[in-house]
């Protein structure tokens, strides 16, 4: 039995693998520049970004509050602090981690390295990290 034959990749979705794990390794080496806050977000700031709205007029934290500097806390092999920082920007370090060598060299190969995740798969793996992402945030919201 023959198998069938695979199509080449194009080019522009080469190219897009490419840019896509590039892109991830540049944010990593970001979070490896920025100097985590220890008030465990605000992070951001150091970019030249303005305060949370939540924050500077609810006075309550945001779901993303804190996942600038859980990127910059993992980074530095600090995990449970990330944890506390905001898991959910935690686990999207954890992915950017797997994900920007596995674009960079499929795209190079022209071939999935591995095989990527199902359609089934991709939704549990959004499903869980939104749950994360909301849960911390209630967990957060009085912690200000």
């Amino acid at each position: 039995m023959q198998l069938p034959e695979r199509r080449p990749w194009s080019l522009v979705f080469r190219f897009l693998l490419i840019l896509a794990g590039l892109g991830l390794f540049s944010l990593l080496l970001l979070a490896c520049k920025l100097d985590p806050s220890p008030r465990g977000y605000g992070t951001h700031r150091q970019l030249g970004l303005e305060e949370c709205f939540f924050v500077s007029r609810l006075e309550i934290r945001c779901p993303s509050c804190g996942m600038t500097t859980s990127w910059s806390l993992l980074v530095r092999g600090r995990l449970l602090a990330a944890i506390r920082a905001n898991a959910g920007g935690c686990m999207l370090a954890v992915a950017a981690i797997a994900a920007a060598p596995w674009l960079l060299l499929s795209g190079l190969a022209s071939r999935w390295i591995t095989r990527p995740p199902s359609e089934l798969v991709s939704l549990v793996l959004l499903a869980c990290w939104l749950s994360v992402t909301l849960l911390n945030w209630i967990l957060n919201i009085h912690n200000i």
